[in-house]
This record gives C-alpha cells, sequence and structure tokens, in this order.
C-alpha cells in the first residue's frame, strides 16, 4: 500500500500574523505550524463543502491533534448592558 505524502508549499504572512499563528499552535499543543494550517485548511474545507452540499476531504496526512478550548473569555460575547438584559 502507497503511503500519501505531504506536497511542501510556501505560504508569506505578516509578521504580526505569523506570530498569532506560531501562538496558537503552541497554545493549542500542535508540534508545528503544518499541522497547525492543515487543520485549519480541513476544518475550513469542512464547512465550506457543508455550505455547499458537497462530497467528503482528502485524508489527513499527519494525526489530527484535539483542538483545546480556547482560554477563558475568548470567543464569548459580551454580557449586555443590565439595563437591556432586565426588559
Amino acid at each position: 500500500m502507497k503511503k500519501d505524502i505531504a506536497t511542501r508549499f510556501s505560504v508569506s504572512l505578516p509578521p504580526a500574523l505569523l506570530e498569532q499563528l506560531d501562538e496558537m499552535t503552541g497554545e493549542k499543543g500542535y508540534d508545528n505550524r503544518s499541522l497547525a494550517i492543515a487543520d485549519m485548511i480541513r476544518a475550513h474545507l469542512v464547512e465550506h463543502r457543508q455550505q455547499q452540499g458537497a462530497g467528503t476531504l482528502a485524508p489527513s496526512a499527519a494525526p489530527s491533534v484535539a483542538p483545546s478550548p480556547p482560554p477563558a473569555g475568548v470567543g464569548i460575547p459580551p454580557s449586555p448592558p443590565s439595563d437591556i438584559a432586565e426588559k
């Protein structure tokens, strides 16, 4: 059985975005950027295919790391002001 081989390609990012990618990569426990980017692409493709009603994705070339929950307060919308919440 032939083993899938990963294909290399380059990506240019602004320094601030690369720094954020590196922070997220460490926070989520990925061993390297490639694994983090592959999981992000896969997740976006799943979302896109669900919206399009299309087929399945190619299998992962490397084992995926289970995503960790976001840090406290990240992604949680702020509570409405108390005078609005009471109405």
